[in-house]
């Protein structure tokens, strides 16, 4: 039994920094804490929407208490939308409900607003662990956790930025989080917890567990470039929002080398999203060959490299499996009047 909760748990992420961690948690606690976090946005993408739902509804079968920190104070501060916290918590119930719409057990995950424990009872507990945190971190290791490229140079960072690695780490500790879920660019955070837990408290030690990113739909070479390109150009992101007609355009649009594995965006959709959401995809190839049905992304690797699989028809299979997956949630949106109340007010919203 402690062996498969441990399969359940480490299976939702490609990597884990201590697995003999985890396994000392699996057999100690009868209902891990795990922590995840997301700020308030307008739009959800595909990976943030399904990939989360996947892994939490993983983690909840495994017995674990799922808690998952709204990030609305922060984002209230970093995206100036400063007293306008009806729109970030409008926007924050609308991503849950897509969470909903999606399948994700939410009845089952504890989700926190940072602005009701940063501004509530437990202020008293969360500023000083901020200030140590702070305290103990070196300045290049806290600009090493920031991520510059994506808004600002070094020496035109808002000196308030500082704080934010910072208030991550206090959120998790806050939470008394036994394992935190953090995207695969966020190594340099987990590093910064785990020197300082290593270093002055590990009893707090968290396991880090981490999934790969979805990378841009377009050609570019760097992670930064392709975070940038998500941000910038909606053509080169998938949303929870996207109609049928979206789907179709910007994956007939990906960039998609033929035979070639390697960043290439449409192999990395059917990877991380249609197969772990579907279990299987069937290629409908534009010749008279008949149809062949994927039931592994090896198999389907196998047979693209080799050229078996056209681009194009590949993009075809991808376009008519996203629809499908997103067809629920776009029906859950026009028939459940809470669900479109929430999508009309996000309609009327401009968050940066």
């Amino acid at each position: 039994m402690e062996e498969e909760r441990f399969r359940l748990i480490r299976s939702v992420a490609h990597s884990c920094d201590d697995e003999d961690g985890l396994r000392a948690i699996v057999g100690r606690e009868a209902s891990p804490i795990c922590f995840d976090s997301f700020e308030p946005r307008q739009r959800m993408p595909i990976a943030q929407g399904l990939l989360k739902t996947l892994i939490v509804n993983q983690l909840v079968d495994a017995g674990c208490s799922v808690k998952i920190w709204i990030g609305d104070w922060v984002a209230e501060q970093r995206y100036c939308v400063k007293n306008e916290k009806t729109k970030l918590r409008v926007a924050g119930e609308y991503m849950i409900e897509v969470w909903r719409a999606a399948g994700m057990k939410v009845d089952q995950v504890e989700f926190i607003w940072a602005s009701d424990v940063i501004n509530g009872p437990r202020t008293a507990e969360y500023w000083p662990l901020v200030l140590d945190v702070a305290r103990r971190c070196d300045l290049p290791r806290v600009l090493s956790c920031l991520g510059l490229s994506e808004n600002w140079e070094e020496e035109t960072i808002p000196s308030s930025e500082l704080l934010y690695p910072c208030m991550q780490c206090a959120s998790m500790f806050l939470t008394k989080a036994h394992i935190c879920l953090l995207g695969a660019d966020k190594h340099n955070v987990i590093n910064m917890i785990g020197n300082y837990c290593n270093d002055f408290d590990k009893e707090r030690r968290p396991v880090f567990l981490s999934n790969s990113m979805l990378p841009s739909l377009e050609r570019l070479q760097s992670l930064e470039a392709q975070k940038e390109m998500s941000r910038s150009s909606p053509d080169s992101c998938l949303f929870m929002d996207d109609e049928e007609k979206d789907v179709k355009k910007k994956i007939n649009g990906a960039f998609c080398a033929e035979k070639v594995l390697e960043k290439n965006p449409c192999m990395d959709l059917a990877k991380l999203i249609v197969f772990p959401w579907c279990r299987e995809l069937t290629i409908k190839p534009r010749s008279d060959e008949g149809t062949k049905t994927f039931t592994s992304v090896e198999d389907l690797s196998s047979d693209y490299s080799a050229g078996s699989v056209h681009p194009g028809d590949l993009k075809n299979a991808l376009t008519e499996s996203v629809n499908k997956i997103l067809q629920p949630i776009r029906d859950h949106f026009k028939a459940n009047s809470k669900a479109k109340e929430l999508l009309l007010k996000m309609k009327k919203l401009k968050l940066t």
